[in-house]
């Protein structure tokens, strides 16, 4: 459950993520409140770090959501430990990647290529 308090947008409301149904909205949603999340303190980064698990968990290897916990480590200030921190931008980093379907990937270059190829062949009549 994550507390939005006084000073955020949502000013004192409380989500309890358990009981919506999964849908590209609710996601959607998910990765908002998790945006918005202020990380300046000690006690709102253990929040945050406690909503970000629980979302990886709930929708493993989605990459736009692995994407904004990897930005919003990389934009995170006030960091104590230097060498943790980094050690977690790499991990992030490496789940972003790891999440890319490779073989999707491949098909979408491959046909992003022909049609590039096939367009370059038109002879123009004039």
């Amino acid at each position: 459950m994550v507390e939005l308090r006084g000073g955020d947008r949502c000013g004192g409301l409380v989500f309890g993520f358990g009981f919506l149904v999964d849908s590209p909205g609710v996601l959607a949603l998910h990765i908002k409140v998790l945006t918005s999340l202020r990380q300046s303190i000690e006690e709102e980064r253990a929040e945050w770090e406690k909503l970000s698990a629980s979302l990886k968990a709930k929708y493993l290897k989605h990459t736009p959501l692995l994407a904004k916990i990897l930005d919003a480590l990389v934009t995170r200030n006030n960091v104590e430990d230097n060498v943790q921190h980094y050690e977690q931008i790499i991990d992030a980093a490496n789940e972003v990647v790891g999440s890319i379907d490779t073989e999707e990937l491949a098909k979408y270059v491959a046909d992003k290529s022909d049609r590039e190829d096939d367009e370059a062949e038109v002879p123009r009549m004039k």
